[in-house]
């Protein structure tokens, strides 16, 4: 039953984050910011880094990475607890 519950925190926190991530990308790359928003697809989780810079404007899509990233973490930490750890 654990492992139902870590494969559920983990699935829902990975999609968040990468539909967060993408939505930040094409933001960025909106907002005539091309290299972040190419980094970004690049590597997901510059993603983190350019909500906290431009919430204003990026504030639908950091509240998706950053509830991703909490949900993933908590996955990861009821794995720990459950089968001791990584």
């Amino acid at each position: 039953m654990e492992l139902v519950l870590v494969i559920l925190l983990l699935g829902l926190g990975i999609t968040l984050f990468f539909v967060g991530s993408l939505i930040s990308a094409l933001t960025a790359i909106g907002n005539k910011q091309h290299i972040f928003g190419i980094a970004t697809i690049l590597f997901l989780p510059l993603s983190l880094i350019y909500c906290a810079l431009n919430w204003k404007t990026a504030s639908y899509s950091g509240k998706l990475v950053y509830s991703g990233f909490a949900v993933c973490l908590a996955g990861y930490l009821c794995f720990a607890l459950f089968y001791g750890g990584l």
